[in-house]
């Protein structure tokens, strides 16, 4: 009985010293994959060619809405930029009555600037564009996967972000 323990014992630390083994090559497998991805979605950006599309929004008041079904995109394309953005949260009184519900801009943006940050790999993209008496500002922040929050700042309407997808505009 004490050599069937003594196996059994023997076999439980040989499997936890092989499980152990194996961790860093996974860690190692994961960092290499998260690297590769990283540096595709930074590849892309600095082609200055590409968008974003949101697929849902967070107003500062109220609760997340789906954007599955509602056209929006934002493109990136020749140093020029197009917006089409549902807008969901509270209009000043600065923005007037007239305004558009959703903020439509197609031009050159104004203090354009791409930071990418390897260590932890982020991308962070900022402009503002000028929308008829409103101004706007945008941060794009975009992670190894292409996954990327847009923060959405103006001068007559709350806050609000989205969450979405960088693509490439090729496809």
């Amino acid at each position: 009985m004490k050599t069937i323990t003594g196996i059994v014992i023997l076999l439980l630390l040989f499997t936890q010293s092989s499980n152990a083994q194996e961790a860093p090559d996974k860690k190692m497998h994961r960092e290499e994959v998260a690297s590769r991805s990283f540096a595709a979605t930074a590849k892309l950006v600095n082609t200055g060619d590409f968008g974003f599309v949101a697929g849902r929004t967070i107003p500062v008041y109220g609760r997340n809405i789906s954007l599955t079904t509602i056209p929006n995109h934002i493109t990136f394309s020749d140093g020029e930029v197009a917006i089409v953005l549902p807008y969901f949260g509270v209009v000043y009184n600065g923005a007037g009555y007239n305004h558009e519900p959703g903020i439509h801009y197609s031009g050159k943006p104004r203090n354009y600037s791409v930071a990418i940050n390897d260590g932890k790999r982020r991308i962070r993209i900022s402009f503002d564009i000028s929308n008829g008496s409103e101004s706007h500002k945008f941060v794009l922040t975009v992670g190894k996967n292409g996954y990327a929050t847009l923060l959405l700042k103006s001068s007559g309407r709350s806050t609000s972000s989205y969450d979405g997808m960088i693509r490439d505009i090729a496809l």
